[in-house]
């Protein structure tokens, strides 16, 4: 009888803990489905804005800031120009859209969107645009640009893809890690259009939804 008990104690504890199992998994929730992946068929591109600060500009540093946002308007519009369902807004259509609106960069974004029905809005803001002095081979200040842009999913309000853009051009001997890319310009001083075209085609080239 010992026997047959020291039996059956490891059968009994084998047995409540299936049957404590089974009744687990039965109240089990179902896992979640897999979310769809965001699909974007059209898409409203704003016009490049300033970035806002506390620090008033002068008068020569708000001229380069105004011409690197038609820089990059003009740089965006060649990018994405063989792209179907993409609208490109004027200051003038901005403004009109946004009416007595107020809010961040990020929040009007997402206002224009809903507007006019989109599934995407891409904001895009510039904080440096200098301007190099001097030639190809020879300046006395390099040029300089620092910008930074977001893609806004109008539905949710998330971000998709977001990318920041900052460089300063540097000579080869005080960086020598940019052999490369002193190479493809032909180890010239760019211009800042130069200089926003490839941060334009860096940063957005790595967003899915405006590479497919």
């Amino acid at each position: 009888m010992k026997r047959l008990a020291l039996f059956s104690l490891p059968i009994a504890i084998f047995l409540a803990a299936f049957f404590l199992v089974s009744c687990s998994s039965k109240h089990q929730q179902p896992a979640e489905e897999a979310k769809a992946p965001v699909v974007i068929a059209s898409l409203v591109v704003l016009p490049a804005e300033i970035e806002r600060s506390d620090k008033e500009n002068d008068y020569a540093n708000t001229r380069q800031l105004e011409a690197g946002v038609a820089t990059i308007n003009t740089i965006l519009q060649e990018m994405l120009a063989d792209k179907k369902n993409v609208l490109f807004l004027t200051e003038n259509q901005r403004e009109s859209l946004l009416s007595d609106f107020s809010g961040n960069p990020q929040t009007t974004a997402r206002f224009i969107g809903q507007q006019l029905g989109v599934d995407a809005v891409m904001l895009t803001v510039v904080s440096r645009y200098t301007e190099r002095d001097g030639g190809d081979y020879s300046v006395n200040q390099p040029a300089s640009v620092s910008f930074k842009y977001q893609l806004i999913h109008v539905p949710t309000g998330k971000s998709l893809c977001m990318g920041v853009f900052d460089e300063t051009q540097q000579t080869l001997l005080s960086n020598l890690f940019s052999f490369s890319k002193a190479s493809s310009r032909g180890f010239k001083w760019v211009k800042a259009e130069q200089l926003t075209r490839e941060g334009l085609n860096e940063k957005l080239g790595d967003c899915q939804y405006l590479t497919e």
